[in-house]
């Protein structure tokens, strides 16, 4: 075995002992994380369209479970699940749309696995997890029509997406509010110029912990910041040191 893989191996061993260790500390109390609009408005959001009897669109854009984009597909999947729960008691639960078969049918899974942990199963539809289209003209196509169709009051982008996001997110936005987490830099720039709550790089990545998906989403972004500051603090002493050593050269 190589150095770089006992590195790899150190920091995951490392990684999941802060995550046990941060999950036990919590004993029910949530931790505070720094302000994010987007995520903070969801709630507001999917509580409004209950009210108003409306649903709520959650677009997974073109990302795919295996391949290109895994790791946006199934923080969405995770903020589907949450975003499901908390809308279970209106008649009008919501509707995913994705580009890729295998995506679709993971959010039915999702969203069927959530009404029967709240005992009804009989207002799950199939339907509620659908393809909206291939490729990313016709996903774009798909789902800027799914808002008006479905009478969706807020809109959610989150996943693999480009330059298309910005269209989906205009269209979201004239019939209510729109959160926006993509990964492509170019959708980035779309949606940070063209919807009013968006979320901007690995902020994507923090869906669960932000949402209260699970104790283990938080304690995963936790022990994460853990990291970052041991890596800050190993760059600075490693500077320096190396500072140190050439005066004495």
């Amino acid at each position: 075995m190589d150095i770089y893989a006992l590195v790899g191996l150190f920091v995951a061993l490392i990684l999941t002992g802060l995550i046990v260790v941060f999950n036990l500390m919590m004993r029910g109390r949530w931790p505070v994380f720094r302000h994010l609009p987007g995520y903070e408005s969801v709630h507001a959001d999917v509580g409004a369209s209950v009210e108003a009897g409306t649903r709520v669109h959650m677009a997974f854009g073109e990302g795919q479970i295996i391949g290109v984009g895994t790791e946006a597909e199934l923080a969405g999947l995770a903020a589907l699940g949450k975003i499901a729960q908390a809308a279970s008691i209106s008649d009008r639960p919501p509707v995913a749309t994705t580009s890729d078969g295998v995506t679709s049918l993971l959010a039915q899974d999702v969203m069927y696995s959530t009404y029967r942990q709240m005992r009804a199963e009989e207002r799950f539809d199939h339907d509620l997890g659908r393809l909206a289209g291939l490729g990313p003209g016709g996903y774009t196509a798909g789902a800027m029509i799914t808002p008006r169709e479905e009478r969706a009051s807020a809109t959610f982008l989150i996943g693999a997406m480009g330059a298309e996001a910005a269209l989906i997110a205009d269209t979201g936005g004239q019939r209510g509010s729109v959160v926006a987490a993509v990964t492509d830099p170019v959708g980035q720039a779309a949606v940070f110029a063209t919807t009013d709550n968006p979320v901007l790089g690995e902020e994507l990545f923090a869906a669960g912990a932000y949402l209260k998906v699970n104790s283990f989403h938080a304690a995963s972004l936790q022990a994460q910041d853990v990291l970052r500051w041991i890596t800050i603090a190993g760059i600075l002493l490693g500077a320096l040191g190396a500072t140190f050593l050439g005066f004495f050269q």
